[in-house]
């Protein structure tokens, strides 16, 4: 097989849904495309080349991403990076392909990625001690909260991307409202907030008392609806909200 046949046939199998097609594509990048040993570095001389000639070649075809994209030479260059920092034996049948990228390179970052996709795998979900740093422990429920929550959905990647931003105390990568978001969007937002919260207290209902983790991470979220609620009264009363509260508000998030 060709290096280009090679690289089309994995790109065609991502396009066309194939849950591992950006692992297969990334791999098939790495053989077609390997680091010179000895040579210059990769940011110069064969690499780049065959990364833009490939990138042409895909676009010549028709070939698109699963977003309906055209490949680029630096979204090739990313897959065939990622590849190569989680080379099969390190990768976790737990976590996509998206995940992984997200942790990289860095030992703490991959540490705490394994023990979500260890904890996953277990389904015990005590706060493991790590070599390489520690993981906050409200982080790391509320984490494994959503991981538990897939794994009885019977998801195909329970350990998602957000589980591992949320274990860092990082911010999730949600998408952002649409520009054209009108004010109905608003209501059945609320009305789906609304159903939700009474859905949850009926299920606190039933379940009685709670440990102390649970507790520390409800009070938060009852401060940041608290919060919310202000500042719904604050519109409906005098028809506006300030870019300086509204700011306040995603900054609890």
């Amino acid at each position: 097989m060709t290096t280009y046949e090679r690289t089309k046939k994995a790109a065609v199998a991502r396009m066309g849904g194939e849950s591992t097609g950006a692992w297969k594509l990334a791999d098939a990048l790495v053989a077609d495309i390997p680091s010179p040993k000895p040579g210059p570095a990769e940011s110069s001389g064969d690499v780049p080349t065959r990364l833009r000639e490939a990138a042409q070649q895909l676009m010549e075809d028709g070939i698109e991403t699963p977003a309906g994209e055209a490949y680029t030479p630096d979204s090739l260059r990313e897959l065939r990076l990622v590849a190569m920092a989680w080379p099969p034996k390190d990768r976790h049948e737990e976590a996509a392909f998206r995940t992984h990228q997200e942790a990289g390179k860095d030992p703490w970052r991959r540490e705490v990625l394994g023990a979500l996709c260890e904890a996953a795998q277990s389904e015990d979900y005590e706060l493991p001690e790590l070599e390489n740093g520690e993981i906050d422990d409200v982080a790391w429920l509320k984490a494994t909260t959503s991981i538990a929550k897939k794994i009885e959905r019977n998801s195909r990647y329970p350990v998602s991307a957000n589980d591992f931003r949320v274990a860092l105390k990082r911010k999730k990568n949600t998408p952002e409202p649409e520009p054209d978001d009108t004010v109905l969007d608003a209501v059945e937002a609320i009305q789906e907030a609304s159903d939700k919260l009474a859905s949850a207290v009926q299920i606190l209902a039933h379940c009685g008392s709670l440990d102390e983790d649970t507790r520390e991470i409800i009070e938060g979220l009852r401060e940041r609806l608290g919060a919310s609620f202000d500042l719904l009264a604050t519109f409906l009363d005098e028809g506006g909200i300030t870019d300086e509260a509204l700011a306040e508000l995603l900054r609890q998030g």
